[in-house]
């Protein structure tokens, strides 16, 4: 008898879907747009984020790899031109696109001056 009753659950579930499969789709656009629309307009959002795929095993080692790589070639090529070290390190922290690693290579102010 659960059998059945199960069977009963899971053919109400599959008629509800055919018959709402649409509303399904706009809800999954909708939420899709409305976070692109807060990660746009939140600062705190966009370092969370950040946070957590930094948190991820292989891709997070990867940026953060690839964002410190960035970052000494910019400060070798404006040290190697004569530029004094402090102003480099400024314009270097500058280019991070990254909020965490903006706040971990020494801009404190993170999150709440996010472009």
């Amino acid at each position: 008898m659960v059998v059945v009753g199960i069977m009963v659950i899971v053919m109400a579930m599959s008629d509800f879907v055919v018959a709402w499969w649409w509303l399904g789709f706009i809800v999954l656009i909708g939420c899709f747009v409305g976070f692109v629309y807060l990660h746009r307009r939140s600062a705190a959002l966009r370092y969370t984020i950040d946070r957590l795929i930094l948190k991820f095993p292989i891709v997070g080692q990867i940026i953060e790899k690839a964002t410190i790589a960035r970052w000494t070639r910019t400060l070798q090529t404006m040290f190697a031109a004569g530029v004094p070290l402090v102003e480099s390190l400024d314009a270097v922290a500058g280019e991070h696109n990254n909020p965490r690693t903006l706040q971990l290579f020494g801009d404190r102010d993170q999150p709440d001056q996010v472009c």
